[in-house]
Formats: structure tokens, sequence, C-alpha cells
């Protein structure tokens, strides 16, 4: 299911169920270059005390931050600010769930 196209090109797939009927539904993306070239990006899915197995949001938003604050340096703008605000706020939030979770004693598992 495509959930995103650009100007530059870059189009990127949800991979929804895999060939031989598994779901990953909100755990694996295609990404498309211009050049065909395909990246994959696999996020970790189930309980994390049984293994991580893949990228979990809170490593895609540092990713994401890092390079927002590298790009602004060379061109800053207020999009960029703003983008760069709402990826720490949303960073934020989630290591606000995590705490919760902990303090809960369900961290690293399925339970609400």
């Amino acid at each position: 299911m495509r959930i995103h196209e650009d100007q530059t090109g870059i189009r990127v797939n949800a991979i929804t169920t895999l060939a031989d009927g598994t779901d990953v539904n909100g755990t694996l993306y295609q990404v498309m270059l211009d050049n065909a070239q395909d990246l994959e990006i696999k996020f970790h899915s189930g309980p994390i005390d049984d293994g991580l197995a893949g990228l979990t949001n809170e490593a895609l938003l540092a990713i994401l931050g890092h390079r927002l604050e590298v790009v602004n340096g060379i061109c800053p703008s207020q999009e960029n600010e703003a983008a760069l605000h709402y990826v720490k706020q949303a960073h934020q939030a989630l290591d606000a769930r995590i705490a919760d979770r902990t303090a809960r004693g369900v961290a690293g598992t399925q339970k609400t």
C-alpha cells in the first residue's frame, strides 16, 4: 500500500502481508528511490523481552531529529525549527510512555 510519494521520486509502501501470509502491518516498509534502489525499514514487533528484532520508533525519531539539526545548521529555516520541535515532542511523548510502562511493570511486554 503506497503511503508516500513526493517530487523527488521517493515512494514508500507499507507492506501489510508477506508472501507466506504473515501479517507485518505497521512493521515493514519499502522505500523506492528513483534509481531503482530499494531500501527496507523494519520495525520491532512483539514484546521486547523476546529480543529486539527491528528498529524502534524512538530510534527513528532520534535519527530524524539529528538529521533536522544538521540540515538546519546548513540551511536554517522556521520550517526546520518547527519540524525539529515536533520530532523532539514526539520523542518525549514516547519516552514518557516508556517511563509509565516501566513504573507499572509492563515495559517490554504487550500488556496495557
